[in-house]
């Protein structure tokens, strides 16, 4: 017998946010493109990634885990071009949260070909190289229900800066057939079905999902600083279960931060407001941060989209170059393993929910295809990279199902 009632849209508040950034010629029009886009071959392994990062970096690798997949997936492995995988799960079927007006303008240029059957950026699949059992898996409606289910879940925040909205904005729409969205806002439910014990019929049940903008950092080095909180919308969003269910929180910063001790002081906050919570029960991931791409292509505004942007990932790291720049994206690897190491510490004492480290920053530092150039270079163009971060919450969701714990 299903005894788990719930109740949809418990949560009715909806919260709308508006930027003001005050910027100056090129910058500004940089900004403008971001928002307006918003709305089988295989390759070398990453090799020693890992190593490397261990290597240039001052801080600690912990091993915070008891099942090693929970570590290594999406770590070390290769992007491969499947175009059944592009045919089968790397398109949206229904748009909940549609593209920006350039950037769908482009969209509706596109023409399929033998050779692009789809949009390249949709036909990578990410394969692991040194854990054959630790793959990244693919999320679909059933599975991810299931999962939900069996934490009981009743609940799922996104909360975080642009690239959180993005990730958020791409959770949906894969999911876009079973999802209900509130207009003019970032919140929503996805739907979800339970068979009634041996009985044929099925009860049905939502998930309410909300994603938040947080107004820590500064976008630019010499731009004002924000506070950063976890907000009263969001910290009641997440209590708003009983003490038998969970929320599921997924959580950053990062992108937004050109000042090491503005960045300590705010992963601080954000951790003892998480703690104050006090909701051991709850799930909460801590997304690693993917730096951009300089010069990522095409920097043509008059490029032919009718064949789409053929471009391949990089094979390797070592491929992939950035340079201290006005975004201070080459500060990025540095901030992420001091936040792995500090997450570490918080579990190990024990305040609170354990946080999951969701790294991504491997697999994304290879997608320097698929941004939404030529305006912007860091955010990329859905769907593309950013349904693996989907893909591998889904995965990390899956192993705790499971019994594995951070």
């Amino acid at each position: 017998m299903y005894s788990r009632a719930r109740v949809a849209n418990k949560y009715l508040s909806t919260h709308y946010l508006t930027k003001s950034r005050r910027k100056k010629g090129w910058v500004y029009l940089t900004y403008i493109f971001t928002l307006l886009a918003f709305g089988n071959t295989n390759f070398t392994s990453l090799g020693n990634i890992v190593k490397k990062r261990a290597d240039n970096l001052s801080f600690d690798q912990p091993d915070i885990c008891n099942n090693k997949c929970l570590s290594r997936t999406g770590v070390n492995g290769t992007w491969i071009q499947d175009w059944d995988f592009a045919r089968d799960h790397g398109q949206y079927h229904r748009w909940v949260y549609p593209n920006g007006p350039y950037v769908a303008r482009r969209d509706r240029l596109f023409k399929p070909s033998p050779d692009s059957p789809y949009p390249w950026r949709t036909s990578w699949k990410w394969h692991s190289d040194a854990d054959a059992d630790c793959q990244v898996n693919i999320m679909t409606h059933e599975k991810l229900c299931k999962v939900l289910f069996d934490l009981n879940v009743n609940q799922i925040l996104f909360y975080g800066d642009s690239l959180t909205e993005s990730m958020y904005t791409a959770f949906m729409n894969k999911l876009g057939d079973n999802v209900h969205v509130k207009p003019g806002g970032y919140e929503g439910s996805i739907v979800c079905t339970k068979n009634d014990g041996g009985n044929s019929s099925s009860l049905r049940y939502e998930i309410n999902v909300l994603h938040e903008r947080d107004k820590g950092g500064n976008a630019f080095p010499h731009s004002p600083r924000g506070v950063y909180e976890i907000s009263n919308i969001s910290q009641a969003f997440i209590s708003n279960t009983s003490l038998s269910e969970s929320a599921i929180g997924i959580f950053n910063i990062g992108a937004h931060y050109h000042n090491f001790s503005h960045y300590r002081e705010d992963m601080d906050i954000m951790l003892q407001s998480l703690s104050l919570l006090n909701r051991p029960q709850d799930i909460y991931f801590f997304r690693s941060t993917s730096p951009g791409h300089e010069g990522c292509e095409p920097r043509n505004r008059n490029f032919d989209w009718t064949k789409g942007l053929q471009v391949t990932p990089l094979k390797s790291y070592k491929e992939y170059h950035v340079s201290s720049n006005k975004f201070d994206w080459d500060k990025f690897e540095h901030n992420n393993a001091y936040t792995k190491q500090l997450i570490a510490t918080h579990n190990k004492e024990g305040r609170g929910a354990p946080i999951h480290f969701l790294d991504i920053y491997n697999m994304t530092v290879l997608r320097h295809d698929g941004h939404a150039a030529p305006a912007d270079c860091l955010h990329y163009h859905n769907p593309g990279p950013v349904d693996w971060w989907n893909h591998l919450l889904f995965t990390y969701l899956e192993h705790l199902s499971k019994g594995a714990t951070a």
